[in-house]
C-alpha cells in the first residue's frame, strides 16, 4: 500500500487552525503536534490527518 499521508507546511497548518505560525512552532516544540523537520533551518511538515485530529480535540477541550 503506498504512503497516502498528506503533508502540510507549518504555514498551511496555521491557516487551517486560524492561528499565527509562531503558535504552530510552539505546539511543535512542546510536543503537542508531531512534525518532521525537513531542513536544519526549521522547515517542518505535518501529517494533515494527525494535525486536524489535534485541532479537533483542542477545540473540544476549549468548550468544556
Amino acid at each position: 500500500m503506498p504512503n497516502s499521508k498528506e503533508w502540510i507546511s507549518a504555514k498551511e497548518a496555521a491557516r487551517i487552525a486560524s492561528v499565527h505560525i509562531d503558535t504552530i512552532y510552539n505546539w511543535i516544540r512542546k510536543g503537542y503536534i508531531p512534525a518532521s523537520q525537513i531542513a536544519p533551518e526549521g522547515h517542518y511538515r505535518l501529517d494533515r490527518e494527525e494535525f486536524e485530529f489535534y485541532i479537533g480535540t483542542r477545540s473540544q477541550a476549549d468548550e468544556e
